[in-house]
């Protein structure tokens, strides 16, 4: 058994007594397609093997009162008070279940080997895997698309105007495959991809807070590129995804508005040529579509951090690994890259360097594609 769910287990029953139920939420990895869902886009995703681990059971008090094993933290949740940060998503996730099923009484025990501001889902794996647990405990059935929507609405409700990949991914993740999103047609297509591509992922530990961050201005940008595109060629686009080159060229070069939306349509060019790549072996042109991505990210869609940029220039200089972007929202977070076997040994040794010139403990990390989303008896 992992070693943080048996301690979360452990944790719980310590504190309230045996839980019934464990829910396993697993992160997100993004290989190719990033900020494109809230464009009507497409990317190709799947699980991470670490996990929010929600453990709990029903109680006689007529409150949820959780316990943070990550942050030795306890609280009562009280709906009509502010509260402490870390309680913000359950909060939100509790206010919107209890106005459509009911009132909650459970003890809840929280913990995770995901990390935070990590740019690989912790939120939404925590959101997805509280409204799993809450049906779960109470009966109530859910289908996939249902958590998807229930969780995407908590996290609007938190402040966080984000699209679905995270919540579709941690939901419909398959074991051994890779998902297919289509955000505008809303289908999901569970995929083969050549056995012989390794990923790995570096948390940067450059922390982001996505609420906080210029995440929400992102999307905002995208929607003025948009309504300016439409309203000049007197069109009806709903999304950036629906703009060609030609219509690209309505904006003012290298205007905001222009360099936002020549990411998403380059970003798209390339989620295209990786579905051509991914059931064969091409990693020498995987890996530069990655890196395509992140000079993208870095340079027109202006979500990385200069290091960032640092440490990504160091795998892509590395002669063991095929491509490398930073992953998620931006703004710190993590690293994807596609590597040649036996490639630890080098990886680790830029991970050394900048863990030594910047104070940092970050290690690396094996990404393989893991089931998504689950409940557990106990």
């Amino acid at each position: 058994m992992n070693k943080i769910r048996e301690d979360v287990i452990k944790t719980h029953q310590s504190l309230f007594g045996k839980p019934s139920l464990i829910t396993c939420a697993p992160g997100r990895v993004n290989i190719i397609g990033e900020h494109v869902d809230y464009n009507g886009g497409e990317s190709y995703t799947f699980c991470l093997g670490r996990y929010i681990y929600i453990v709990g059971n029903k109680n006689n008090d007529g409150i949820v009162k959780v316990y943070s094993h990550t942050f030795r933290r306890y609280a009562e949740i009280d709906l009509n008070s502010k509260g402490e940060k870390w309680t913000s998503f359950i909060k939100e996730a509790i206010k919107l279940w209890e106005e459509r099923y009911g009132y909650l009484h459970l003890d809840l025990t929280i913990g995770s080997d995901l990390p935070t501001g990590a740019g690989i889902s912790s939120s939404s794996a925590l959101v997805c895997g509280l409204l799993s647990f809450f049906a779960e405990s109470y009966n109530i059935s859910l289908t996939p698309d249902e958590v998807i929507s229930m969780a995407s609405e908590v996290e609007y409700g938190a402040g966080l105007q984000g699209g679905l990949m995270d919540q579709t991914t941690i939901v419909k993740g398959v074991k051994e495959k890779i998902l297919h999103l289509d955000y505008k047609n809303k289908t999901t297509t569970v995929l083969d991809i050549h056995p012989q591509y390794r990923w790995a992922l570096v948390n940067s530990q450059i922390e982001h807070s996505l609420v906080d961050s210029e995440y929400n201005t992102r999307r905002k940008e995208c929607q003025e590129a948009l309504a300016a595109i439409n309203k000049i060629k007197d069109s009806t686009h709903q999304f950036l995804s629906d703009i060609s080159l030609e219509d690209l060229a309505l904006l003012e070069v290298n205007s905001e508005l222009y360099l936002r939306a020549q990411f998403v349509y380059k970003e798209l060019q390339r989620v295209k040529q990786f579905r051509i790549l991914a059931e064969e072996h091409h990693p020498e042109r995987v890996g530069a579509l990655l890196s395509e991505s992140h000079h993208g990210l870095s340079r027109h869609y202006k979500v990385s951090t200069p290091k960032m940029d640092e440490l990504v220039l160091a795998f892509q200089s590395c002669s063991a690994i095929y491509g490398a972007r930073m992953m998620g929202g931006g703004f710190g977070g993590s690293i994807i890259m596609l590597t040649k076997p036996n490639s630890e040994a080098d990886i680790q040794s830029i991970i050394n360097t900048y863990n030594a010139q910047h104070d940092k403990s970050t290690c690396l990390i094996t990404a393989f594609p893991v089931t998504g989303l689950r409940n557990e008896a106990l």
